[in-house]
């Protein structure tokens, strides 16, 4: 079951998330970043419903991004509250913020984050 699919763009990621797994990978720059991500959060809520209902006993949430502008940052930073929130409630949810090797700045982003929202997360290179 497909909860949302959005085909990245030159200013947007590609998001997919389904029963099993969120996915956010490539640029977020988009020029209205509380539009683009109000879809996002909707479908999430959607999660922590099948989560709330059993229907789901087990999530992935998957962050793989290049760049992520000023205002998507804010966006992003609702976003880990909110993956808190569900982590907080449920168990078996998992999260992973992946950079490539020669890019320290996403990887201190990630950890950040991570700190920042106290989201259980690995911040791990890409393999």
């Amino acid at each position: 079951m497909i909860l949302l699919e959005l085909e990245e763009t030159v200013s947007t990621p590609k998001v997919f998330i389904d029963k099993d797994r969120f996915s956010i990978s490539g640029e977020t720059r988009p020029e209205n970043p509380r539009k683009f991500y109000d879809q996002v959060f909707d479908a999430l809520n959607k999660v922590d419903e099948l989560l709330a209902d059993g229907s789901i006993s087990s999530y992935e949430f998957l962050f793989d991004l290049e760049y992520i502008s000023t205002s998507s940052l804010v966006m992003l930073k609702k976003l880990f509250n909110e993956l808190r929130t569900i982590q907080d409630k449920y168990e078996n949810v998992s999260s992973a913020w992946l950079y490539y090797e020669m890019d320290e700045g996403m990887k201190l982003l990630g950890e950040e984050l991570r700190l920042i929202t106290k989201v259980d997360m690995e911040v791990k290179q890409r393999p």
